[in-house]
């Protein structure tokens, strides 16, 4: 994956990159370094992957609460 790649993901997530750092327990500078390099570790994808995990299950579960408001 390479540093476009990851920065669209993250506003196709709508979220910053410390909000990333902060749900994927990363430093924001560390976030910011390995993008200047042009190329993404395989832990910073696999952390994106798990994000983005997380954000279609708080969907999900603001989708069932607003069910249930019903």
């Amino acid at each position: 994956m390479t540093s476009d790649e990851f920065k669209k993901e993250l506003e196709s997530l709508g979220i910053s990159r410390k909000e990333f750092a902060q749900l994927a327990g990363f430093n924001v500078i560390s976030i910011t370094n390995t993008l200047s390099k042009g190329i993404i570790s395989n832990q910073l994808e696999a952390s994106l992957k798990l994000v983005k995990r997380i954000k279609e299950l708080e969907s999900q579960i603001a989708g069932l609460k607003a069910l249930l408001k019903d």
